[in-house]
């Protein structure tokens, strides 16, 4: 029985063995070309070629060759083989190589979607309307661009347009500007740089790294990281600009005070816009009502009755105005605000015929409420 009772307490005392979660490693990119580091964290990996992140906790480099060789790689590597690596050639004048121009039309289409920023199945709609459009069109007819292949000449167009700023800010100043954006799980933080190009300032976005614990050294980590694995240091950079919140600006542990130990020459700018947003709100203290409020309760007279919207449309035609609405101000700093009172300053005339010439049919009261209810 003793015996039992000393083996028990032999087995129960051993200690579980200690499991360690293997990370990202630099020198991987190295070895393997499509593999670079997941905004995820160090316990992903990020694949160029399939678009995707997966985890190496478990097995590290052995983690990366299992993806190598799974069905989806296989698939997205041989879509790629045919797309060419210097993808910014095909904007070029065309020299009437056929395919060439498929592939610049392509191309074209990536940048449209791009710059308005379209979900990127809307390329498979299009891959087939084309040919709709211009039945007579080779170039429409060999057209070919869903949404699998579009998304690895997104991928394509944004590491060459990366290249290029990282190339045009060589020797050159720049001021460095971030806030954070929330998403659903992550914290982003967009990296933009403001410099000299061919006799103009331009602003270009060069990363958005993840910092979810958003203190002021995640941060500074996060947008120093970005810019390292560009080849950009610190030593160009002539201003940060951000908003003023404590963990940016703050004087002994804000972001702008850890890249003052890295350049003592920096400036910081803070967020312009948040400073005009304070001093016209001092300036509105002034008047005998409050903007806020009047745009609010504009908005919301009109809201639920369709009978006052007729009436204001008549009394907008009747002073040959353009029939508009009236904006509905959302109370979040100074985004909306600015442009309500714009829009109520054009419809002024037909505002003040219509109150002018219809006496309020309800309790005065009932704007305000209404305003107070839907707040």
């Amino acid at each position: 029985m003793a015996d039992n009772e000393s083996s028990g307490a032999s087995g129960s005392s051993k200690k579980k063995r200690a499991r360690y979660n293997n990370s990202f490693r630099s020198e991987w990119s190295s070895q393997f070309e499509c593999i670079r580091a997941s905004r995820l964290g160090e316990s992903h990996a990020f694949c160029q070629v399939c678009a995707s992140d997966f985890k190496v906790t478990h097995g590290g480099i052995n983690d990366v060759r299992k993806h190598l060789n799974t069905e989806k790689h296989v698939k997205c590597a041989k879509c790629l083989e045919s797309t060419s690596k210097a993808v910014f050639d095909k904007f070029k004048v065309s020299t009437g190589n056929h395919t060439d121009n498929v592939t610049k039309a392509e191309l074209l289409m990536q940048g449209f979607v791009i710059e308005h920023n379209l979900p990127i199945a809307v390329c498979d709609h299009f891959t087939k309307l084309v040919k709709n459009m211009f039945p007579d069109s080779r170039i429409a007819k060999d057209f070919s661009a869903s949404r699998t292949k579009s998304t690895h000449l997104i991928y394509e167009i944004a590491e060459t347009s990366c290249e290029s700023i990282c190339k045009q800010l060589e020797k050159k100043w720049y001021s460095l500007a971030t806030d954070g954006s929330s998403d659903e799980e992550d914290k982003f933080f967009p990296v933009l740089l403001t410099h000299w190009n061919q006799g103009e300032v331009v602003t270009s976005f060069l990363d958005m790294p993840v910092a979810n614990n958003a203190d002021a050294r995640n941060i500074f980590q996060a947008v120093s990281d970005s810019l390292s694995a560009k080849n950009i240091g610190f030593d160009s950079c002539v201003a940060f600009a951000s908003d003023n919140a404590s963990v940016m600006i703050a004087k002994d542990k804000g972001v702008l005070t850890l890249l003052k130990k890295e350049n003592p020459s920096v400036y910081g700018m803070g967020c312009p816009c948040h400073l005009s947003h304070l001093a016209a709100k001092r300036g509105a203290k002034e008047l005998h009502f409050s903007p806020e409020v009047f745009v609010l309760d504009l908005y919301y007279h009109f809201d639920r009755s369709t009978k006052r919207k007729q009436q204001l449309r008549d009394e907008m035609g009747f002073n040959d105005q353009e029939t508009m609405k009236v904006l509905k101000h959302v109370p979040t700093r100074w985004l909306s605000l600015s442009r309500c009172m714009e829009r109520a300053l054009k419809l002024w005339d037909g505002l003040r015929s219509y109150f002018l010439s219809t006496f309020y049919d309800d309790d005065p009261g009932a704007a305000s409420g209404s305003r107070k209810k839907q707040r």
